[in-house]
């Protein structure tokens, strides 16, 4: 795929039919987009509005919404925007315009609109542009971001397995811009340093982040390893998913708004499933134990914090204390005067096994 849409360019003879083809000023092809792409028709709606507000014109969208007779008609854009990273390059160089990438993040949106109003000569309407997204699409990120929850996102940690466009934008927005830890990053096709299906498989059988980022196969290794407490997201073919509403990009400025809203609204689903929810029994006899706390070894302390790293952030919260009074039970039918490290172990993998990983 990544020279398909040039062989096409040269197989049909189109730099012929496109000889006496001027570019038209303001005018902007969006090439790359078609059928089998992930979450396309959302992301492209986004890049064609991102356009509009840096004031071009939309010429193409090449091949999606393009027939082969139109190829020709691409000599008209003065601009080429590529989606993907994975192909439509080298139709780009043919074409001969300038030509920039499709921005994921805030910044790089930014950025993005700045550069493309200054190929078309429309600086100032982008500006426009720019302080009215802040003031409407973005402050929905502002306000989650740095809400009560926005402490959160530095302490999730975060797998990502995606073509590589995907990956890389997932991985500087979740990342550079906010703040989340980067467990691993596996684009497609693969790099050399890139980790394949069995490393990725070996990475999450081993320890689960927080999220995953993923296609089916992500998805399958998790269900392998019972994490429970992993939230895992589409963001690759293959997989049993329907992507065709406009209002899931990952893209532009509305994939920044999406993306946080996601995370933020599975924060609060762990949270949820994580506090504490007792029965009037469960409270008595919780009671009755704390009537009789019993001591701790130093060693069995230091195991439990050891064992509770690698337990999701907001998890850890309920599996502290259920693991601190499952330990103690066991010490107490022992007829053992402090809890041991050997009751912490015990303890944790008994409530590992009853609340899945």
């Amino acid at each position: 795929m990544a020279t398909y849409l040039g062989w096409i360019w040269d197989e049909f003879q189109f730099d012929a039919a496109a000889a006496g083809v001027a570019p038209e000023p303001g005018r902007v092809n969006i090439i790359g987009p078609s059928y089998g792409c992930f979450n396309s028709p959302s992301d492209l709606h986004e890049v064609k509005r991102l356009v509009a507000g840096a004031g071009g014109t939309l010429n193409m969208v090449y091949p999606y919404e393009a027939k082969i007779a139109d190829t020709a008609n691409l000599a008209r854009g003065s601009v080429n925007i590529q989606m993907y990273a994975e192909f439509g390059s080298t139709l780009c160089e043919k074409l001969g315009q300038p030509s920039l990438r499709a921005p994921f993040g805030i910044e790089a949106t930014t950025q993005f609109v700045r550069d493309l109003a200054k190929l078309l000569g429309t600086e100032a309407q982008a500006e426009a542009f720019i302080q009215h997204e802040k003031k409407t699409t973005l402050a929905g990120v502002w306000d989650l971001w740095r809400g009560p929850q926005g402490d959160w996102f530095g302490t999730m940690d975060v797998g990502i397995v995606a073509g590589r466009t995907y990956a890389e934008g997932l991985k500087y927005f979740l990342g550079d811009e906010l703040g989340m830890k980067i467990r691993f990053v596996a684009g497609r096709p693969l790099r050399p340093d890139d980790p394949d299906n069995i490393r990725v498989r070996e990475m999450l059988h081993a320890k689960q982040p927080a999220f995953v980022f993923g296609s089916v196969n992500e998805h399958i290794y998790l269900s392998e390893a019972n994490a429970k407490q992993t939230h895992f997201i589409p963001a690759s073919f293959p997989g049993a998913i329907v992507r065709r509403a406009l209002g899931t990009p990952f893209m532009g400025y509305s994939g920044a708004m999406y993306l946080v809203q996601e995370l933020v609204n599975r924060f609060y689903e762990s949270l949820f499933n994580f506090l504490p929810v007792e029965t009037a029994q469960g409270r008595a006899e919780w009671d009755s134990r704390r009537a009789g706390t019993m001591s701790w070894h130093a060693d069995a302390t230091a195991r439990l914090t050891a064992l509770l790293e690698g337990v999701p952030f907001i998890a850890r919260i309920s599996a502290t204390r259920n693991v601190r009074t499952a330990a103690e039970d066991l010490a107490r039918a022992r007829g053992e005067a402090q809890v041991g490290p050997e009751d912490v172990e015990a303890a944790f993998e008994s409530t590992k096994n009853r609340q899945g990983n």
